[in-house]
């Protein structure tokens, strides 16, 4: 969990130095479709790594849908949290680990 945080921690960071960079890629670069089809390859890699550490197959759809969702949570939170300045940096990490878990806790029960 705490690598989960310290990544979120970095990624928020890393937009908050370039905001109006990150809101185009997000908003009006995905018009490109190299960009949309990179942007499709990072979501999967993420997706990949998150269900590594979470010790569950990818290729579940459940799993896939939920982490899917979650990872475009996290960008639309991002995005929001540019926008409106607040809750502090470390507030939104906890609150989209949170959500993490509330995903977990669905996946698992669609699985059981």
């Amino acid at each position: 969990m705490e690598r989960l945080r310290e990544g979120l921690r970095k990624f928020a960071d890393a937009i908050s130095e370039h905001p109006v960079g990150y809101r185009n890629l997000m908003t009006r670069a995905t018009s490109f479709s190299e960009v949309r089809e990179a942007l499709d390859r990072a979501r999967s890699w993420r997706v990949e790594m998150l269900a590594e550490g979470m010790g569950v197959d990818p290729e579940v759809p459940a799993v896939s849908i939920g982490l899917h969702a979650w990872t475009s949570y996290v960008e639309a939170a991002m995005l929001t949290w540019l926008e409106l300045g607040e809750p502090g940096r470390d507030d939104l990490v906890e609150m989209l680990v949170r959500a993490l878990g509330a995903t977990a806790e669905s996946i698992e029960a669609i699985r059981s």
